[in-house]
């Protein structure tokens, strides 16, 4: 069983940053308020977190990550963003932008078949997600 909660520790954001170097990247950005992290059997396997408010001055996913050792992503990709729009929702929070690389097919291809959402853009670097959740 996986469990999904609000990142606020620095192990947190250290076991995220192990994921994203097992991915071969390195954050583009700070893992940013908030962060959510699916944990399973005490590991921290995979996360989606948000660019720097102040900075973006919109709500906009910045990283996402699920652990390579997990064979089919697509429950725990599903799980992540529920999480992450229930606790947007909670503070009111209408939409947001996700921007995924565009070298990361795999990812937009599992969020279109877990939760019918497609780019509405892609420019030379990211594909562009408007997510409305109301």
């Amino acid at each position: 069983m996986t469990e999904f909660y609000l990142a606020s520790k620095p192990q947190d954001f250290k076991a995220c940053h192990e994921i994203l170097d097992k991915l071969g990247r390195k954050a583009e950005i700070p893992l940013s308020f908030p962060t959510i992290v699916g944990k399973r059997n005490g590991k921290i396997v995979a996360f989606i977190s948000t660019r720097n408010l102040k900075k973006a001055k919109a709500v906009v996913v910045g990283e996402l990550g699920v652990d390579p050792v997990i064979s089919r992503p697509q429950f725990i990709l599903l799980k992540l963003l529920e999480t992450y729009d229930a606790f947007l929702l909670s503070k009111g929070v209408v939409s947001y932008l996700a921007c995924i690389p565009v070298e990361n097919q795999r990812y937009l291809d599992i969020i279109k078949e877990v939760a019918g959402i497609e780019p509405y853009t892609r420019d030379s670097e990211f594909a562009w997600i408007n997510r409305r959740l109301v």
